[in-house]
């Protein structure tokens, strides 16, 4: 996450890329897909040595991505480095949460990137409840 941020900070568009909703490219997607397993596995490994908590997600790397984006883009004019330490904040937070039960899954992770659902998706979405 570090070097991918550090990236981001020294290219302000590939950040907006990145992290831009529902601007995303097929390429940008498409990367998404190929990192999302790899970064599951990861978690996997850490959940397993004790590092992380057992209901930590991939979602939870998503969320906190665009956290510290949204320091990075706040701050680059006042102090361009601060996105490091929200950085450090967010994991050591990450690590020793009590997270809730709920599992986020692979559509939560679209829609925080700001991946537009199906219109079936929207269709059942508008539905009123019974």
């Amino acid at each position: 996450m570090e070097r991918q941020l550090e990236l981001e900070a020294g290219n302000r568009g590939l950040g907006q890329l990145l992290r831009g909703g529902h601007q995303s490219s097929e390429l940008v997607t498409r990367g998404r897909a190929q990192i999302t397993p790899l970064a599951a596995d990861l978690l996997e490994r850490a959940v397993r040595a004790g590092r992380l908590p057992a209901t930590v997600t991939p979602a939870d790397l998503v969320t906190i991505h665009l956290m510290v984006g949204s320091v990075m883009d706040t701050a680059r004019g006042i102090d361009p480095d601060l996105w490091r330490r929200a950085l450090t904040v967010a994991l050591a937070g990450l690590q020793h949460a009590e997270l809730p039960a709920r599992q986020p899954d692979e559509e939560l992770i679209d829609r925080l990137y700001g991946v537009p659902a199906t219109p079936r998706e929207k269709k059942v979405a508008d539905e009123p409840a019974e």
